[in-house]
Formats: C-alpha cells, structure tokens, sequence
C-alpha cells in the first residue's frame, strides 16, 4: 500500500503533528536485542536475532511461518511461537545463538501464536485452542523438564490470543479474541455471529479466573487480541474489527485498576486510515508511552499512556511489529523488510534486510 502523504498530514493536523518520521535523526541505540520471525527471499522461514541497531546476530532457519516470543531473562532462553494455527514452538539459546529444541503442542491442540514464562522461568505458558470443544485453553510447559506440558487450564474463553504475566508475577492476563478456528479449516473464522471477546485474569496458583470484563453488545464483533501493561498497571489492548468495514469502533482501549474498561477513539481521517485493525502494541522503557500497530493502513500510532492522547504517528507500509528502544522510543519492523527507530523527537531507519525478507507481526526485546 502506497502512502498517502497528503491524508498522513491531514491526520496528523487532528493533534498537533507531534513524532512524525524524520529521517535525518540518528538511529535509536541501547544494550538490548530483538527477536523478530521472517520470511526470507527463497521464501524459507527463519527466526532473527537483531542487534540494537537492527543488524543481523544470528539467521536460525525453521520450518514455519512464526509470529511471536515468550522471552525468560533468568533461563536466557526465548521461544518463538508459529503463527495460529501452527502446532510448533521453538526454543532459542540466546548465549550461544542457535535453536536448542523444538515444542509440539499436543494432539487436538494448536498454538494461537503467543506465551510467556512465569516470573523464575520454569513454567512457560501458551495459548491454545482445543480443537474438539472449541474452548481456549492454557497450556503449561516445564521448562526444566525438556518443556514437557504438565497441564492446562481455561483461559475463559474462545480464541484466545496474547497474554502478560501481570506485574505482581501470580497471575495472568488473558485477550481472548472470541473467534473459533480449527486445523482442518485454517484461518478461516468460524463464529462470528455468536463471537464474544473478553479480557480474563487467572490466578496461577490454582489455574482459576479471578475477572473477567466483556465488551458491551455494541461491541460484539471486536476481537481482543494483543496487550501491553503501561507504567500504572492499566492493561492496554488492541483489537481487530470483524463487522462492516465503512464503521469505524475504537480499536484501542485500556483496563485500568480499580475502574472499567475503556475505549480511545482515533480522530478522522485517522481512524478510517487504521482500517479497523491493530497488530501489536508495546509500552517503552518507562511504560509512559504505548505503541499500536495498524499495519493494514500503513500507520503506528504512538499514545500517552497517562492522558490517552495521541503522542505521535508513523507511517510505515506493513508496519507491525513495536518494542522499546533506547528510554523513550521503539523499533518497529514492517513486511516490506523495513526496521525503524522512534522517538517523540522523530524516527530513522536502522540496519535492515530490506526486499531480502518479510518480518512477521511481532518484535520482542531482550536484555541479557
């Protein structure tokens, strides 16, 4: 998708203007690394470990499109997880660069594409769907044991997508996006006349969900699917619309402690520029700012988590996967190949593959 400049510039006249790609700045660099899946020019698949400045560590090849990585600092581990609806994660020696296993999800499972490790690294937790009941489950995987699945337990219910270990470490939040799929009909949406999305909370000791917060009927078909937790605990998400595309429902909302959930509307043409989609989001370093990515419109959206107003915008063609960089940015990555640097003084390309790769929807920092 070509972009736009004169729609970029009338967007961005909605709320000042502020963070628009610069390309003369300098890259943004610090002493983290990134962890990105990608499709290579021969068409192969790889997993790709990045320096800050977006240069290739390690190219390690597998066998299937990949989307996104649970990372555990204490194991110095990262497993990159196959894009819904694949069945195979894989687990990254991050000291020594190289593929240490591979993780297959059991029979009537498959992966949604996210997990994460529980705060010591022991148990990694992923998202799954029982193909038989269509129910979401949570699949639990002993890290010290070859990550063998010692059991699961509801996720409350369908589809669900990504999920945090919340910050007090004892418990999980669940986006479950409310869509049934199944293998044997691969991405296709089985269920959006009765979809209902939701945001859970389960506690990991006893595997039992604690909350649960619906969308109101306005809002049946919006799909919960990716989350970040800003510097207060809110928990943001971003959704994807699966009613009539010339609407335009917020696709951005937050779960704040100790009140509702609430929606943030984006400001025409804006909102019409999103195309009702959002595929990743990320806070930085500080948890003051929260990056949302509608890469089917070309844009990223940077807002402040603290007023909920928009910060700055990007336009990148494909652009989807977001991650801190450096105290008060991101890097984003794009299917063109592109790899951006992004402060609210302005963005400028990093290292990249260029036409030589395609990067899949996600970016994840780690720090050794």
């Amino acid at each position: 998708m070509a972009i736009d400049r004169r729609k970029l510039i009338q967007a961005a006249a909605a709320f000042g203007g502020t963070g628009l790609l610069s390309p003369a700045l300098a890259a943004i660099g610090d002493d983290g690394f990134y962890v990105s899946g990608c499709r290579q020019a021969d068409g192969s698949f790889a997993a790709v470990l990045l320096d800050a400045r977006g240069r290739d560590l390690a190219v390690l090849p597998v066998e299937t499109r990949l989307h996104d990585t649970a990372y555990s600092r204490s194991l110095n581990r990262a497993v990159i997880f196959a894009r819904r609806p694949g069945t195979l994660a894989f687990v990254i020696d991050l000291a020594n660069r190289r593929l240490e296993r591979t993780v297959v999800a059991p029979v009537g499972r498959h992966f949604y594409g996210h997990g994460v490790f529980s705060t010591d690294g022991r148990i990694l937790y992923a998202t799954e769907n029982d193909f038989a009941s269509g129910a979401g489950v949570i699949g639990l995987y002993d890290s010290t044991d070859g990550y063998r699945r010692i059991g699961e337990f509801p996720s409350g219910g369908v589809g669900p997508h990504e999920l945090l270990l919340h910050p007090d470490g004892r418990s999980l939040i669940v986006a479950n996006g409310g869509i049934r799929t199944s293998p044997d009909t691969g991405r296709e949406k089985l269920d959006r006349d009765t979809m209902a999305s939701s945001l859970t909370r389960i506690e990991l000791a006893h595997g039992t969900i604690t909350e649960s917060v619906a969308l109101p009927k306005e809002l049946q078909l919006l799909s919960l699917r990716h989350l970040t937790v800003d510097a207060t605990g809110a928990v943001w998400f971003g959704a994807q619309w699966e009613g009539d595309a010339s609407e335009t429902p917020p696709i951005v909302g937050r779960d704040q402690p100790g009140s509702s959930l609430s929606t943030l509307r984006l400001p025409e043409p804006l909102a019409r520029l999103s195309q009702n989609y959002v595929g990743s989001l990320a806070c930085d370093a500080r948890g003051d700012l929260v990056a949302t990515s509608c890469p089917k419109g070309g844009r990223i959206i940077v807002w402040e988590a603290r007023t909920g107003k928009i910060a700055g915008v990007v336009a990148l063609e494909d652009g989807c996967g977001v991650a801190p960089a450096g105290k008060r940015g991101f890097a984003m990555s794009s299917g063109g190949g592109s790899l951006i640097g992004w402060s609210l003084d302005g963005s400028s390309p990093l290292a990249s593959g260029g036409s030589r790769r395609s990067w899949d929807n996600h970016l994840r920092k780690v720090i050794l």
